[in-house]
């Protein structure tokens, strides 16, 4: 007999298999209705890209979004991750999403008791190309992450981070 988390998981790579024929960019209702059937929360108007995977995660979106190519989401298993993603987000292609993590274990096995993180991401933000956020970091409305830029810590609101960790400065609204 199946467990409601093996049930699951046998739908999510169903759904993963079937999306996968679809072209990257067409059939966008059918696919969040297809990935809304395997677990996750897409709202009415989503738009994901077939090559778009989400692995050990659930995907909340509360409004239309984008999510674009090559676009990756790691949770820690079990869908004990989510991500929250706000209206009229933008996420540029090969952007990575890393959510789950390990404790720093005994110096004989280093990766110690898996942990899961959440991430949010406010409404109207745009994520650039190859950016990564690491959980538990979040991204506030209205930000913009540059290009290949690594998100470490919370964006506050109307913030916009480029090139490096380091660096960051209010946009003007």
């Amino acid at each position: 007999m199946f467990s409601v988390s093996g049930v699951l998981s046998i739908r999510r790579l169903l759904v993963w298999k079937v999306i996968a024929l679809f072209p990257s960019t067409r059939g966008y209702e059918l696919k969040r209705l297809l990935l809304n059937f395997a677990g996750h929360d897409l709202a009415r108007g989503t738009k994901c890209v077939s090559s778009m995977r989400a692995t050990g995660v659930k995907l909340i979106t509360l409004g239309p979004c984008f999510i674009g190519h090559e676009v990756r989401f790691y949770g820690a298993g079990n869908s004990r991750s989510s991500v929250t993603i706000g209206s009229d987000v933008a996420i540029g292609p090969g952007v990575t999403f890393l959510l789950g993590t390990h404790e720093v274990g005994s110096s004989t096995k280093r990766a110690g008791r898996g942990v899961a993180h959440n991430s949010r991401v406010g409404d109207g933000a745009w994520l650039g190309a190859r950016s990564i956020v690491v959980g538990p970091a979040d991204v506030g409305a209205g930000c913009i992450v540059g290009a290949g830029t690594t998100v470490v810590r919370t964006l506050p609101d109307n913030t916009a981070l480029v090139a490096s960790g380091d660096r960051s400065w209010d946009l003007p609204l």
